[in-house]
């Protein structure tokens, strides 16, 4: 484990051993997790929002654990603070072997890991849905069997497997062939196209609702409709009109912009 972690530390990553498997393998494809990208959500922001929220849901885990065993956050059993540190031990080795070249190429090395992170993430659960605290099931993940995808990165696109049963090793992945939805390119093409949101919306919002109408549970359809109607994706707003429309209710609205109070647009009275 140490060593595994010392390997992350190098690509600024240690957080990743603590966020994935105790926060996003328990909250997948709900609101509550920060790398499930939401429709209509482009990739830039999503890696904002999911870098930032990755971080936070790190310490947080760690804040709770620790709290239940009668402990503090600020603490050397803080699994968070710890690969913090070995982090900024590794910045200081490069600044020390060298200089300030050397540090900032370890923070582009950071970078550039952390961007291929949200590629995935990105990718790998864009807007599917599931009911919070029913179990993850092979629906709720995008997958690609592509024999360049699986020799490159690992079986990573074998990803429905993955969260359908976390503890089978990689190698021993399974296809699941037309049990999940599938990429429309293989993991490497599709995160380059995820990048140009015209593309990329073009080609998911069918493959969305052909999630809803195929693979979906009636209680996911309607979380997917409650999305569609928010997704600011024309064809995904008009699925959910249709959806209201059957189920007799009204379409949800995005949620009120305040207004500015009035006059505040003038200058203020000079003192």
């Amino acid at each position: 484990v140490f060593f595994g972690r010392l390997g992350q530390a190098f690509a600024m990553f240690t957080h990743f051993s603590i966020r994935h498997p105790y926060g996003h393998h328990n909250l997948v494809c709900t609101p509550a997790d920060p790398a499930t990208a939401k429709r209509g959500e482009n990739f830039w922001p999503f890696a904002v929002r999911s870098t930032i929220g990755q971080y936070k849901m790190t310490w947080q885990l760690e804040r709770d654990r620790l709290a239940k065993k009668g402990s503090g956050p600020w603490s050397i059993e803080n699994k968070a603070l710890r690969g913090w540190g070995m982090e900024l031990l590794v910045a200081m080795l490069f600044f020390w072997a060298a200089g300030i070249v050397g540090l900032i190429g370890y923070l582009a090395v950071g970078v550039i890991a952390q961007t291929i992170l949200e590629l995935a993430n990105y990718i790998e659960h864009y807007g599917l849905h599931r009911v919070p605290n029913e179990p993850q099931q092979i629906r709720h993940a995008w997958n690609d069997n592509t024999r360049l995808t699986y020799w490159l990165t690992w079986a990573i696109g074998r990803h429905a497997h993955h969260h359908a049963d976390a503890d089978v090793e990689f190698w021993n992945l399974k296809p699941v062939l037309n049990q999940a939805p599938e990429t429309p390119f293989g993991y490497l093409a599709t995160w380059a196209i995820c990048t140009i949101p015209p593309i990329w919306h073009a080609l998911m919002n069918p493959k969305l609702l052909e999630w809803d109408e195929k693979f979906a549970t009636e209680a996911e359809r309607e979380l997917a409709a409650q999305a569609n109607a928010l997704s600011g994706q024309p064809m995904l707003m008009k699925a959910a009109e249709q959806y209201y429309r059957e189920k007799g209710k009204q379409v949800p609205q995005p949620p009120a912009q305040p207004q500015p109070l009035a006059g505040s647009h003038e200058a203020s009275p000079a003192l």
